[in-house]
């Protein structure tokens, strides 16, 4: 089968990567990765191997969670046939350098953090959820892509540890995910910001309403930079700024349960990632992901 593509112009420069200025050659760089695993051709090898090194990831290296999804094709080239063994090399160090150091590998073993998913104070944001699915998805891939082999177990355990958080295992002793009650979770969200869902309307509440809001959404989670006039989230620890709300106006609820496409795909990615490694290919025993 043949493969046509017009080149690696961005049609919108203003893309969800950031400034154009960043978002542009990223944007190539992260085609030519995939479009030489599906081609094999030669120019986008050449194109990505004189251009890795401008990703943010390996330019400070740092894999921080929010840019974790920026930096999935870096590892994906690494898996690629005929590709620069020095290359290879330099991603993966660059990987393992820094979620095996201090502030992702030190802290999370240390069990630093009372419900064992460890987040820096400065890094509890607006959308804290999907930051944690993303902190998930960074220790897994240490698995995924056999790095820091000797360590696996615990970059494995911490993966599974951020999956717990998002499904009960946290200061608010919330699932958080909407309507999840015929899932088996226990205390699920039962108001997520979203005009269908809004106040009023059947979806409003899943206890309350005639039907409840769709189930299984992932909301943005606890917000310490929450600008709105409730308390809670309001004078609340970091971890507990949250609530379980609806509504537009001054209460500024999407600051807290928005459930926003891109938190929805990290939850359903980080998930994706531990049924991989629990299939019998692996070896591993099947796993249930359990509700709290």
């Amino acid at each position: 089968m043949a493969y046509a593509n017009t080149g690696f112009g961005t049609p919108n420069p203003d893309t969800v990567l950031g400034a154009p200025s960043y978002a542009q050659p990223m944007s190539r760089l992260f085609a030519a990765a995939y479009l030489y695993a599906l081609t094999g051709g030669a120019t986008y090898k050449t194109f990505f191997e004189s251009n890795y090194t401008t990703a943010h990831a390996i330019a400070w290296g740092y894999w921080g969670p929010f840019e974790a999804w920026l930096n999935a094709p870096l590892l994906y080239y690494t898996k690629q046939a005929g590709i620069t063994a020095a290359v290879k090399t330099a991603v993966e160090n660059s990987k393992t350098g820094s979620i095996g150091g201090g502030e992702f590998y030190a802290e999370i073993t240390a069990d630093t953090d009372a419900y064992l998913t460890y987040l820096k104070d400065s890094d509890w944001t607006w959308g804290s959820n999907q930051t944690k699915a993303q902190l998930g998805n960074l220790f897994l891939d240490m698995v995924r892509y056999n790095l820091d082999a000797p360590n696996q177990p615990n970059y494995r355990q911490a993966g599974e540890r951020f999956v717990h958080y998002l499904h009960g295992v946290n200061a608010v002793g919330t699932a958080f995910l909407s309507n999840a009650y015929s899932l088996g979770a226990e205390r699920p969200v039962n108001e997520i910001y979203h005009l269908w869902f809004d106040e009023g309307t059947d979806w409003d509440n899943a206890l309350t309403s005639p039907k409840g809001p769709a189930p299984g959404y992932l909301a943005g989670g606890p917000n310490p930079g929450y600008d709105g006039n409730q308390t809670p989230p309001l004078s609340q620890p970091i971890q507990k700024a949250w609530r379980d709300f609806n509504g537009n106006g001054t209460t500024r609820s999407y600051e807290i349960t928005e459930p926003a496409i891109y938190y929805q795909a990290a939850y359903i990615r980080v998930l994706a990632e531990l049924t991989a490694l629990a299939t019998p290919t692996t070896g591993a025993s099947q796993q249930t992901l359990f509700f709290f």
